[in-house]
């Protein structure tokens, strides 16, 4: 558009042939010639045309006057014909070379061979540099009316309908409507449709040129669709600048399932053909997701401004998603020589909230089976030359909070680097976290200086990541956790990972994993499942204790034995559950002042959360030492929570008994709840040793043979055991001798009933015999003996009731007792915080 395409000579010759002619036929009609004017001037015109190379011309004269000639059914080979085409001119017109106006109408070209036929010849000459043809032309005002171009030429057609009216300064107007199908196939498909209107200045210095209605489609592996507006304005006066303007341009993407719709495009563009620059401003464009499962929540509208020349384009824009809660400032430039460039993204920090904005809310991808809190800040580039691609991204977070079912998990401060790589390699990412805290099960951990760094391997879809947890507590000071090291791998799917994870406590003297977990976790729907293995452990006095795992375990010493425990766990977004399995075997350990020999156990839970027994459980020991030696110990239980409860806080006694003083100690049926401060139990007397039980209670000077049987109602609590109305009877006659001194001392005061009474307790033979026994809060033991029996050498026998308060040591029994009482409500709290 530099200049006026008819302004060589050379190129209007074709016309001026014709001129010449037309004015020589007029000279004859004029002057009266006896010729046949009609075929005079179609042998003319059809002459002329062979002349200039058109093969086959052929026309009618359908009217041939001194101002005017009409030409119908004009045939010019097959490539370019008319319906009729009216030759407006007066005879001085004709002498100087020019013709008033020509309407052509019905014009039909055929332009599928542009190297062959009338239109190829059309378009030589008009390229052509040859001046040679006699005298000139002007160029007259040209009417186009109802006129057609068209092309099919390799699977592609095209097709423009229009009109056009050219003024001889070259001013004038276009109007077409076109419509083209491009590469055409059994596979694939373009169509466009529009219409377009040119408003040319004179002398071709400035055009514009409006396009409206332009639809098109086009398939393949992907489809697309759209409309758009374009205004272009050339300006000759401007060194030939172009300015172009799009505006409501709306197109539609479609493939692989997924479908984009482009809209409310602005564009300015403007181009300098000399410097082959080219500046655009992208006042709004407006990207929608319409995909059946939309991958983006909302539309993007991205605006912006860049420049492109010969060499690169580059360009700044700035991305909203989200209805604005996602703001991304976006520079690319790239060079087409090197078919290098960079694309660098800053986004602001994204707000999260519970009952606000979500990742979801962003994009399916983003799907999580958890709310999250905090703000989210990342700047990522993505850098390619000559086809292969590196990115890179760092995001930080500031009071981030993922909460999931029972499990919320918070990072004051954080930072995730990707290192720079090449898309497909790879990838290394590093997370840090200083003092982020994980709750779960009614319990927090606090975590101190936490890193993750972890490699992705896109195209095998595996991650692998090394976690380091330098400090694992329990509020603010308490330990539960000791420090432990976490090794973990990662592959899967779109649907989810399967992983496995070894767990490693620091403390460990040895090398290897306390802990192995192999699972799948869903990415859909957040549910999962793993089966842990907790490393069969060997303790020994000298060696590993499992204090080493977390201090809960502080409360036993001298640790011997070996342990191992297994369990399946699955989860969901409403909670986790799952069953275990821990035993023990050959257990030794002490616990305060007493120690326990030959512990040996199979528990199973039923339930892990709440955590709960459907089944008896069993534990055994051989032996108890202590100030009371205790003889193969058996319990058989059940752990329940009330309703509500996370933390097993019942603990369901169906029997428990030990071995005493050559018989034993039996609990039947007996609730210990943790929440209750104190607790009742009934323990029964079988078959006690009476000699025995007088030396238990530390009675010296006192012996006597027997058994007994009974009941010892205790309330029971953390660190008291009071005796409610105990009484142990014995089983049969029996022997009862009492020589101590103190004993003598204080019934001696009694004068002569009393020196009788010392008699018949040193060989009392004893038809019955009962202790009641008592003790009551902040108060003394009480031991009462009551007797009915003789003295066979006092009396001659007579029979003798006797009632007496005795003094007794009740402490070397109930001490133990309160001291397993404490060691199973230790075990209550710790039930849910071990590792099973």
């Amino acid at each position: 558009m530099s200049g006026n395409p008819l302004g060589n000579s050379g190129k209007r010759r074709g016309m001026a042939w014709l001129a010449a002619g037309v004015i020589l036929v007029v000279c004859l009609v004029s002057g009266g010639a006896w010729l046949n004017r009609d075929f005079l001037l179609k042998t003319v015109i059809i002459q002329v045309l062979r002349g200039q190379g058109v093969e086959s011309p052929s026309l009618y004269i359908d009217e041939f006057t001194v101002d005017r000639i009409i030409l119908t059914d004009i045939r010019l080979g097959t490539d370019l014909q008319a319906r009729r085409v009216d030759v407006d001119y007066t005879f001085s017109e004709l002498l100087n070379g020019g013709i008033h106006h020509v309407i052509v109408g019905g014009l039909v070209v055929d332009v599928s061979t542009r190297q062959s036929g009338t239109v190829g010849l059309i378009i030589g000459r008009l390229n052509s540099t040859d001046s040679s043809a006699p005298g000139s032309f002007t160029m007259p005002q040209i009417t186009l009316s109802d006129f057609v171009v068209h092309s099919v030429a390799d699977g592609t057609s095209a097709k423009v309908h229009g009109d056009a009216s050219i003024q001889p300064d070259l001013s004038g107007r276009i109007s077409v409507v076109f419509e083209a199908a491009l590469g055409a196939s059994d596979d694939r498909q373009s169509v466009a449709r529009g219409k377009v209107q040119a408003d040319l200045a004179a002398g071709l210095n400035s055009a514009t040129i409006a396009m409206s209605d332009v639809n098109f489609e086009w398939q393949g592996n992907k489809t697309a669709a759209g409309n758009l507006s374009l205004y272009a304005l050339v300006d000759q006066q401007t060194n030939g600048r172009t300015d172009i303007q799009i505006a409501d341009a709306e197109v539609s993407v479609a493939g692989d399932g997924r479908a984009f719709l482009v809209s409310n495009t602005d564009v300015f563009v403007s181009w300098m053909p000399e410097t082959e620059n080219v500046d655009y401003v992208l006042a709004g464009m407006t990207i929608t997701d319409q995909s059946p499962e939309r991958i983006l929540s909302s539309p993007v509208i991205v605006s912006g401004r860049g420049a492109a020349n010969p060499d690169a384009v580059n360009g700044t824009y700035h991305v909203e998603y989200g209805l604005g809660a996602v703001q991304a400032q976006v520079s690319v430039t790239h060079e087409f020589e090197s078919r290098s460039g960079q694309m660098d993204t800053d986004i602001a920090p994204v707000v999260f909230s519970a009952d606000g904005l979500q990742p979801d809310d962003l994009s399916s991808l983003l799907a999580v089976p958890a709310h999250v809190a905090g703000q989210i800040a990342t700047k990522g580039r993505l850098a390619w030359n000559d086809g292969e691609f590196i990115a890179g991204a760092t995001a930080n977070v500031n009071d981030l909070a993922v909460h999931q079912g029972v499990m919320e998990f918070r990072i004051p401060s954080g930072r995730m680097h990707m290192s720079e790589s090449i898309v497909g390699d790879p990838i290394d990412v590093e997370v840090r976290a200083e003092n982020s805290s994980l709750q779960m099960g009614g319990f927090t951990f606090d975590l101190r200086d936490t890193s993750v760094r972890a490699v992705l391997e896109p195209m095998a879809k595996t991650l692998k990541a090394n976690l380091a947890v330098l400090s694992v507590t329990e509020g603010s000071d308490k330990r539960v956790i000791e420090p432990f090291t976490v090794m973990a791998d990662f592959a899967g799917d779109d649907a989810g990972l399967d992983f496995g994870v070894n767990l490693t406590m620091v403390t460990r003297a040895s090398d290897g994993s306390d802990l192995n977990i192999q699972g799948r976790h869903s990415l859909r729907d957040g549910s999962g499942g793993a089966a842990v293995q907790f490393t069969p452990q060997t303790f020994s006095a000298g060696g590993a204790s499992p204090a080493y795992i977390t201090s809960l375990f502080d409360l036993l010493t001298n640790v011997q034995g070996h342990l191992n425990s297994t369990s399946d766990i699955s989860w969901s977004p409403e909670g986790f559950d799952g069953v275990a399995d821990i035993n023990l075997d050959g257990f030794d350990f002490s616990f305060d002042t007493n120690v326990a020999h030959g512990m040996n156990a199979h528990i199973h839970f039923d339930q892990l959360y709440p955590l709960h027994m459907n089944t008896v459980q069993e534990i055994t020991l051989d032996r108890i030492d202590s100030v009371v030696p205790f003889h193969t110990p058996v319990l058989q239980f059940r752990l329940l929570h009330h309703e509500g409860s996370v933390v097993p806080d019942v603990l369901l006694v169906h029997h428990a008994s030990v071995g005493v003083s050559g018989g034993r100690l039996v609990v039947n049926d007996a609730v210990i709840d943790r929440t209750e401060a104190v607790n009742s139990v009934t323990l029964g007397v079988r078959g006690i040793d009476l000699a025995q039980v007088l030396g238990t209670l530390g009675m010296e000077g006192v012996t006597g043979d027997g058994i007994l049987n009974g009941a010892i109602p205790l309330d029971v609590g953390v660190d008291n055991i009071w005796i409610n109305n105990g009484v142990l009877e014995a089983a049969g006659p029996g022997v009862l001798k009492i020589y101590s001194a103190a004993a003598v001392e204080t019934l001696s005061r009694g004068g002569s009933q009393a020196e009788l009474l010392i008699q018949v307790l040193e060989d009392f033979h004893y038809e019955k015999l009962a202790l009641y026994l008592n003790k009551k809060l902040n108060t003394d033991a009480e031991v009462r003996l009551y007797m009915e029996g003789a003295n066979p050498a006092v009396k001659d026998g007579h029979p003798i009731i006797l009632d007496i308060n005795l003094s007794a040591d009740l402490d070397k029994i109930l001490g133990p007792l309160i001291e397993a009482y404490r060691l199973s409500d230790h075990a209550l709290k710790a039930a849910v915080r071990g590792v099973f």
